[in-house]
């Protein structure tokens, strides 16, 4: 059931809502799924990706294996990125951060020493 309400010149719009009667119950009740879910249906339309019914039956589908917490994630990880589409919750641990940086530091510095040991350093 798609709710539909009128602007004040007589032309229908759909509500924020959206969809939202393929989830469960549960989910339908929960208001902070319906505000998740409402942020969705807002993102998409800024994007300019209409959500359509196939769309958010594979996305509900998705979703819905994964339960609602994670779904919750999924959903705002995808808002977050401005993604199109909602993809498995990645979770960003600092320590890989960390390490990717040290990592990329100690790349850098190889590089410095790489030219400073050099004795040809007129060729560069």
């Amino acid at each position: 059931m798609q709710r539909r309400t009128k602007r004040p010149d007589g032309k229908k719009i759909r509500d924020k809502l959206l969809f939202l009667n393929l989830f469960p119950k549960t989910w339908q009740q929960s208001p902070e799924f319906r505000q998740m879910w409402s942020d969705w249906i807002q993102h998409r339309k800024e994007i300019g990706h209409k959500p359509t019914k196939k769309s958010t039956e594979r996305q509900c589908k998705k979703l819905t294996a994964c339960g609602l917490d994670t779904a919750l994630d999924m959903i705002n990880q995808s808002i977050e990125n401005g993604w199109c589409g909602i993809f498995p919750y990645k979770e960003s641990s600092n320590s890989t951060k960390g390490s990717q940086q040290a990592s990329s530091f100690q790349k850098d510095k190889a590089i410095d020493i790489g030219f400073q040991s050099s004795p040809n350093k007129d060729r560069f």
